[in-house]
């Protein structure tokens, strides 16, 4: 099995891309990952924790992948700070895709409860940049 991990400075803007995706692809896990812990509050304010992140990767340790979209650059630097503290067997399931948040989120979740390889997950979602795209 794979999971859909969204990473953002924005707790809301994960939690919603999430609500949708859950609405297209029932049989894949898709976790929501945002914001940072401010005090004792779980809220938290925007930025991206690489604690979170890490926790989050070692309790999907079971998945066979795991594929992981970011919202910009410093949460891109945050996944890769995480990456690192994780045991080797745990990093090699773990998939960057490079794509705008949702369009590329939209893509990976089709191809990953559609039973795609890693490879054609990955593809589909870096593809998804012509989306947009008119005649």
């Amino acid at each position: 099995m794979a999971s859909l991990v969204i990473v953002s400075h924005s707790r809301k803007l994960a939690e919603g891309l999430k609500e949708i995706l859950e609405q297209i692809a029932k049989n894949i896990k898709i976790i929501a990952i945002g914001g940072v812990a401010v005090g004792k509050s779980s809220e938290g304010a925007l930025g991206s924790d690489p604690v979170r992140i890490k926790e989050t990767f070692l309790s999907l340790a079971n998945e066979d992948a795991i594929f992981v979209i970011c919202d910009f650059g410093s949460t891109v630097l945050a996944v890769k700070y995480a990456i690192k503290m994780l045991p080797e067997e745990l990093i090699k399931k773990i998939h960057l895709i490079d794509a705008p948040l949702v369009e590329g989120a939209y893509a990976a979740a089709v191809e990953i409860s559609s039973g795609s390889t890693v490879e054609e997950v990955i593809k589909a979602a870096e593809n998804s940049r012509n989306f947009h795209k008119f005649s």
